[in-house]
């Protein structure tokens, strides 16, 4: 296919495995108040992602072999909650919260990405906290891109963010960042 599951607001995706899929596993767009829950989400192409919603978790999923990012929410979301999740080796990012805001992400172990197992782009008000990041090439990650800052229904930004107790450890590889 070319995405596994395309997702509305109020949905529940529970005990799939979606896998193989060309653009992406999942897409959710003004995908408000949904719970993505114990799902596998392997081997899918670089463009899956959340938009413009509010209140969207990812719970207990085993999400690895993507091409891009793991778990990704881009653009004007709000109330994120991504908890216990075993996110590896994925080809970009672990969890990727992309100019969005009140996230949080906690609970996530995330292994071997091909970049940071956290990016927190021009996004605000968010906590990661109670995560085992390892041997990701980068741990955790925050980029302002100032152009972007205002934007949006929510006033993109990158402030008030807080990453506190987290297990990082970083991988052996060449050019590795902590964070």
């Amino acid at each position: 296919n070319y995405s596994g599951i395309v997702f509305p607001s109020y949905s529940m995706i529970r005990n799939n495995y979606i896998h193989h899929n060309d653009s992406g596993g999942y897409i959710g767009v003004f995908a408000h108040y949904s719970t993505v829950d114990s799902n596998e989400l392997a081997y899918n192409g670089w463009e899956q992602k959340v938009a413009q919603s509010a209140n969207v978790t990812f719970r207990n999923n085993f999400v690895h072999h993507n091409a891009g990012a793991g778990i990704w929410y881009d653009f004007d979301n709000t109330g994120a909650v991504v908890e216990g999740n075993r996110i590896e080796d994925n080809g970009w990012i672990g969890i990727f919260y992309e100019i969005s805001a009140d996230g949080i992400i906690r609970n996530n172990t995330i292994r071997r990405s091909g970049d940071a197992a956290g990016f927190f782009g021009t996004s605000k008000n968010t906590q990661i906290h109670n995560n085992t990041l390892e041997n990701n090439f980068r741990g955790i990650t925050y980029f302002v891109n100032c152009a972007s800052v205002g934007g949006g229904l929510i006033g993109f930004d990158l402030a008030n963010n807080s990453a506190h107790d987290n297990t990082i450890i970083v991988g052996t590889q060449s050019g590795a960042l902590e964070s």
